[in-house]
């Protein structure tokens, strides 16, 4: 049960989930019916515990597996459109508003959940799991590497256009970042030049205050964390006891 929480091991139990449920038939069925209930086992040895944080990141991964139908098929609708969202300025700022309103909907962890588990599930086969190409597919198709991809090429000024400086003006007495620090750290990007992919970084880390790009930032720093944090041998074992004949390649 260490393994909740970690976006890598969510998004790989719910990719999962979702190779049952895609590929039908009486025994996929019952390892979907078995996977929920053992999620379900796992969440309630933690309900009295006085501090509930595990229970919820069970509980968190639990809801995603019974619930949010209509979101799921908007994830998966927008991921099925997304190489469009390259194509130029307006198809990426779309692409981000979009993400944006469903985070708004989810929540952005979720979001960061759903989107890369999607992605797992069309990269599990039925008698392989490929570790190290789930966990660069889970990388790829997180949330905030999203963001960093569709904001790249874009320029400060077209970005504030979508998601705006918070109008605070004091975060030089807690030494925080604020509408000046902010403007200050763009400028020297350049508010009207085309960011690279380092630039989109700085962007992030130090360029907005806006919640969607604020919650970006400290996304990306635990994807980092999740990813050197990780063990997949728990998930592996899961794997291996509903299919014995699965064939793990590392």
């Amino acid at each position: 049960m260490q393994g909740y929480g970690n976006i890598f091991y969510d998004a790989i139990l719910l990719g999962n989930l979702w190779k049952h449920r895609a590929t039908g038939g009486e025994l996929e069925q019952k390892r979907e019916i078995n996977l929920i209930e053992k999620i379900k086992t796992d969440r309630d040895i933690h309900k009295d515990d006085i501090i509930p944080f595990t229970y919820n990141e069970i509980n968190n991964v639990y809801k995603l597996a019974t619930g949010f139908t209509n979101e799921w098929n908007k994830v998966f609708n927008f991921l099925g459109k997304l190489n469009h969202a390259y194509d130029n300025k307006d198809s990426k700022l779309k692409a981000l508003a979009k993400l944006y309103y469903l985070s708004k909907k989810v929540g952005y962890r979720n979001l960061n959940v759903m989107l890369s588990s999607s992605m797992v599930y069309c990269n599990i086969f039925s008698n392989e799991l490929d570790v190290e190409k789930l966990k660069i597919t889970t990388f790829n198709y997180s949330l905030p590497n999203l963001v960093i991809n569709l904001l790249e090429g874009l320029t400060p000024n077209e970005v504030y256009g979508l998601f705006p400086i918070d109008k605070e003006y004091d975060g030089y007495k807690l030494e925080t970042k604020d509408y000046y620090s902010c403007i200050k750290a763009a400028k020297e990007i350049g508010l009207n030049k085309h960011m690279d992919h380092e630039e989109t970084k700085d962007f992030v880390m130090e360029c907005d205050t806006h919640t969607f790009i604020f919650n970006t930032g400290v996304a990306i720093m635990s994807l980092v964390s999740d990813f050197n944090g990780w063990d997949i041998c728990d998930i592996i074992k899961m794997f291996k006891d509903e299919n014995p004949k699965l064939h793990i390649i590392k």
